[in-house]
């Protein structure tokens, strides 16, 4: 008799690209998520399953550049956003009674975790994403809950550069850069709430400049590299300055 995963498998086989860890991806991506605040566990796993094995070009196994990306992203929370209780550094534990800064932690730490996912792992896309927020569950959970697990969703689709069936990206790096930095809903001043209407930084410049951060860290990068990523940071952060209209 079938085990209970093995039925799941089955059932929710959305991913079919070949892969060390298919059948682990499969699992994580048929799960239904009705709350934001599960989307970190989630996000974690499906990184750790996508790029188990992968190396950077240092050799170093790449996921250790990813749980610096969630670090650096938490870093950033914590000066910007700080959480009441909670201790500088210390990754953000997640419960079901949420405030809004709490639910902009649950959410920038799910897109750490899934920056690279997508742009790493051909044949998963955006719409294996999409199933896991989108489905009954998420409707009679609340729209606010719903709105909140998309937005996730469109965030990582956003962070992970596109690329062509030729493996050719379809934009150039500055207009990727700009597309991040300008994505909304944005999020106010260090001594505001999470509030969409009143934004001067936008929410994933956070987790984009934790990357470039972790990439430009990096030795062994060309000086070309280097300076690309300086040109990023620099264009993020004068982007940030600007108060949106």
């Amino acid at each position: 008799m079938p085990t209970r995963h093995e039925q799941l498998l089955e059932e929710h086989r959305w991913y079919t690209g070949e892969h060390r860890n298919a059948d682990e991806i499969n699992l994580i991506i048929s799960t239904r998520l009705t709350h934001v605040s599960q989307f970190p566990f989630y996000a974690q796993a499906l990184a750790e399953a996508v790029h188990e094995g992968q190396v950077d070009k240092n050799g170093e196994p790449y996921i250790d550049h990813v749980r610096r990306v969630v670090a650096y992203t938490q870093e950033m929370l914590d000066e910007q956003y700080p959480l009441e209780g909670k201790r500088p550094g210390e990754i953000t534990t997640f419960g079901t009674d949420y405030n809004d800064r709490q639910k902009l932690h649950a959410e920038l730490i799910s897109v750490a975790w899934m920056h690279d996912v997508l742009e790493d792992t051909p044949g998963l896309t955006y719409y294996h994403l999409k199933n896991m927020v989108e489905h009954k569950g998420s409707h009679e959970a609340g729209y606010d809950d719903q709105a909140d697990l998309k937005r996730v969703v469109h965030m990582v689709s956003t962070i992970n550069r596109s690329r062509d069936e030729n493996g050719k990206h379809y934009e150039t790096y500055a207009r990727y850069i700009r597309r991040v930095g300008n994505f909304g809903p944005e999020i106010t001043g260090p001594t505001a709430t999470y509030n969409p209407k009143t934004a001067h930084t936008r929410p994933l410049s956070i987790v984009k400049l934790a990357d470039l951060h972790d990439n430009r860290g990096r030795g062994g990068i060309p000086k070309s590299l280097e300076e690309r990523y300086d040109r990023a940071i620099d264009t993020l952060r004068e982007m940030n300055q600007k108060e949106v209209v």
